[in-house]
């Protein structure tokens, strides 16, 4: 009879390998949270030089930016020296306080708010060592992408809510101006701006890009309240007024709005040179 082999007899507590080699036991790892583990998993994002260049470049056609009032060839353009102007009042303004977000907003709908916002961000991406962020958050009724000649930049809730990082979404005008346009208008403009996930996206934008000055493009103060849900997120506003439509009074009613939750840096008045005032000189 053929006897079957004694058993082999391993060390207890000890791995053994099927070559017959001793595993050492794994070594004990510390316990990660949630916010460890995320940051041990993902690579690093803090790279805005190469988050610029990872944006999609969108090309400005000269004919669609004339007649979208769009100052792209401001030596050429008197208007340009105009937003010049503003440009470096605003900046002496915001570098005195320490301040770099600023909203562009008007009392009503119709006073070229987009369009004071488009061009402001221009004339501060002129600056060849400063980045400027142009956002669209006129929700309700958006319309930066159709200033700028965007076919379709799809919606911005997708970035808003964390669905889209900003490299699918955002683009960029040369190497100093990065576009948020949005292609949806939303319902729930109001109660998407007033979330806490909204401002944590746009915190984590403004950290991923790092620019110098952030220009948020806001609905009417006097239409919604979209504008006042997002006043504790920036440092100061732009009026623009129409000087065919708005009245003193609109405007006094704006200020009293937002006295007590920003600052007003001033009042831009557009279309001036159609006022009524000035068509009977």
């Amino acid at each position: 009879m053929i006897k079957a082999p004694p058993p082999v007899q391993r060390p207890s507590g000890r791995a053994v390998s099927v070559f017959g080699h001793e595993r050492l036991p794994a070594p004990a790892l510390p316990l990660l949270d949630d916010e460890d583990l995320r940051n041990a998993l993902l690579p690093t994002r803090h790279d805005p030089d190469r988050l610029w260049s990872d944006l999609p470049a969108l090309r400005l056609e000269s004919a669609h930016c004339a007649a979208m009032h769009l100052v792209v060839n401001h030596r050429e353009d008197p208007v340009g020296l105009l937003y010049d102007h503003l440009r470096t009042r605003m900046l002496q303004a915001l570098q005195e306080r320490g301040w770099t977000r600023i909203a562009v907003a008007s009392p009503t709908r119709g006073c070229g708010a987009s369009t004071v916002a488009a061009n402001l961000a221009l004339a501060l991406a002129r600056r060849p060592s400063g980045r400027t962020m142009l956002i669209d958050l006129d929700l309700r009724k958006p319309g930066l992408a159709a200033i700028f000649g965007h076919p379709d930049p799809g919606p911005l809730r997708d970035v808003l809510t964390g669905l889209q990082p900003i490299e699918s979404h955002f683009c960029r005008v040369g190497r100093t101006l990065a576009l948020g346009l949005n292609g949806r208008a939303e319902v729930n403009s109001a109660e998407l701006l007033q979330e806490p996930a909204t401002a944590d996206a746009l915190e984590a934008v403004m950290e991923d890009l790092s620019p110098d000055v952030t220009i948020y493009d806001l609905p009417p103060v006097l239409e919604a309240d979209d504008a006042l849900a997002f006043l504790p997120e920036i440092d100061g506003i732009l009026l623009v007024a129409d000087a065919t439509r708005t009245s003193a009074a609109q405007i006094r009613e704006c200020e009293r709005l937002l006295q007590d939750h920003t600052q007003v840096l001033g009042v831009v008045l557009n279309r001036a040179e159609d006022s009524p005032a000035r068509r009977r000189r």
